[in-house]
């Protein structure tokens, strides 16, 4: 399984861009906390935390009984690969 955890941080409009630009062009202002809790997948399970701002494999760990990823406050946004073994 794959996800993608897009943020909610406040976003303003990037330097030299006019109103109608399109939201991947957007620069965010304030971080907001962050946290995943991964639930219904086996103990067996795998997990990879990757920053996609910064493209770096973040922490990986066991998908044990709801798994809690407290990433603290941040701007980023992240992605999540489940695998079926350690």
């Amino acid at each position: 399984m794959i996800a993608f955890i897009k943020n909610t941080a406040e976003y303003k409009l990037g330097p030299g861009y006019g109103h109608g630009v399109n939201e991947l062009h957007r620069q965010r202002t304030q971080e907001s906390r962050l946290a995943v809790t991964l639930r219904g997948f086996a103990g067996t399970c795998g997990y990879a935390l990757y920053d996609v701002d910064e493209r770096r494999l973040m922490r990986e760990g066991a998908c044990d009984e709801g798994a809690a990823i407290d990433l603290g406050a941040t701007c980023h946004d992240y992605a999540v690969v489940v695998t079926p073994g350690r």
